[in-house]
């Protein structure tokens, strides 16, 4: 039994409660967010983080409209990186969201 003052955390119950492949997903988005600021650079990094993954589209918000279309532009280059990078499946599109 657990202590009161013992936590577990947010990713350990998620993990439990989707099974193997929910795991393997929330590793890959961990490991993803972990490794961002070396895949885009730590400028770039410091405006933007990784929100989730869904249908093989990086979802990422932008903390304002000047950045949204910078990484519009860098799209493509952003989405080679991540894919050379191998730290999760194959991303085909990023979503940028401010």
């Amino acid at each position: 039994m657990k202590s009161k003052n013992s936590f577990t955390s947010v990713a350990d119950i998620l993990k439990k409660s989707l099974g193997k492949v929910g795991e393997q997903k929330i590793d890959s988005l961990i490991h993803l967010r972990n490794q961002w600021p070396t895949i885009v650079g730590p400028d770039i990094a410091k405006h933007c983080q990784v929100q989730f993954i869904k249908n093989n589209k990086l979802y990422v918000k932008v903390d304002s409209p000047s950045w949204k279309a910078e990484l519009t532009m860098m799209k493509t280059l952003i989405i080679k990186k991540i894919n050379a990078a191998k730290v999760t499946s194959t991303i085909e599109d990023l979503v940028i969201q401010d």
